[in-house]
């Protein structure tokens, strides 16, 4: 029996048209990835499968990826308005990024701050200049050919219709390599702050 009504598969159509056009920017090898996870999780509610091991069902078509309106990037971290610094400090985040070597800020799918502090400049780069890379991870998967070997690894697409809708429709997303030899001494911090209603 299938659980596929006629507005859930319009609002499938929709995603999939539209991701049809944002996913063009990606290799082969990802296109097809994204794919796939639409398929499984088109096939887990068609089947009416449960969630999960974890938490309750709910209607992902509910909720849309691609609304939130692009957000204007900061030219500092410390630029956020006050709601929004006391949003990231909730969550453990320094908008005035004291004792951290650098951060990044997603505003509901922009990325709107990515930066290294003047600590990263003086501790880390002198030493390494290249052994930390912080970019959001849809440029990561465009530039990066060997994350091929890495994206979806330690939790596969199929787990559940959750991490296969996460696979099919992610935007952004922040990605952090260090590289080997390099230690880090102080944090990174990273911070979704999600503000749109119905943002998936």
């Amino acid at each position: 029996m299938t659980r596929l009504n006629v507005e859930k598969k319009m609002k499938l159509k929709e995603l999939q048209d539209w991701y049809e056009e944002y996913d063009k920017k990606f290799p082969k090898w990802y296109q097809k990835r994204r794919l796939l996870a639409r398929k499984i999780y088109e096939e887990y509610e068609r089947k009416g499968l449960p969630v999960g091991n974890y938490g309750m069902d709910f209607d992902l078509t509910e909720f849309n990826p691609y609304i939130a309106p692009p957000h204007k990037p900061l030219r500092k971290y410390q630029d956020l308005d006050n709601t929004g610094k006391e949003r990231v400090q909730t969550v453990g985040q320094r908008p005035d990024e004291e004792e951290r070597i650098g951060s990044h800020l997603q505003h509901d799918t922009s990325q709107t701050y990515l930066g290294f502090t003047e600590l990263a400049k003086q501790s880390l780069f002198m030493k390494h200049p290249e052994g930390l890379v912080i970019t959001n991870m849809d440029d990561a998967i465009c530039k990066y050919s060997w994350l091929e070997k890495f994206v979806n690894r330690i939790v596969p697409i199929n787990l559940d219709k959750y991490t296969a809708w996460n696979s099919a429709y992610s935007i952004g997303g922040v990605f952090v390599r260090v590289k080997k030899g390099v230690v880090v001494d102080w944090p990174i911090q990273a911070c979704f702050y999600l503000e749109k209603v119905k943002l998936g």
